[in-house]
């Protein structure tokens, strides 16, 4: 199960397994200012939306949630495509 939380200028994404947070991705939106994005190599984007974090919790690992957490921050830009 996903939960999704909006802000003005990051999408973040929670990977729930039994009810418990289990991993996590944040999306970085066009404008927004991420702590420390100027210090990325190569540059982080400033005009697209970008995955700009990804963690699962290491005891979940090997079953799929991280990529599954990377497709559910790929389908909520694609809803939002219309704003950028």
């Amino acid at each position: 199960m996903f939960c999704l939380q909006e802000a003005k200028d990051r999408l973040l994404i929670a990977a729930k397994v039994g009810g418990k947070v289990v991993g996590v991705a944040e999306v970085s939106l066009p404008g927004g200012q991420r702590f420390g994005a100027e210090k990325l190599e190569p540059k982080a984007p400033g005009d697209f939306p970008y995955i700009s974090d990804v963690a699962v919790a290491p005891n979940q690992g090997k079953r799929g949630i991280g990529r599954a957490l990377v497709r559910a921050c790929e389908a909520a830009v694609a809803a939002q495509v219309s704003l950028y």
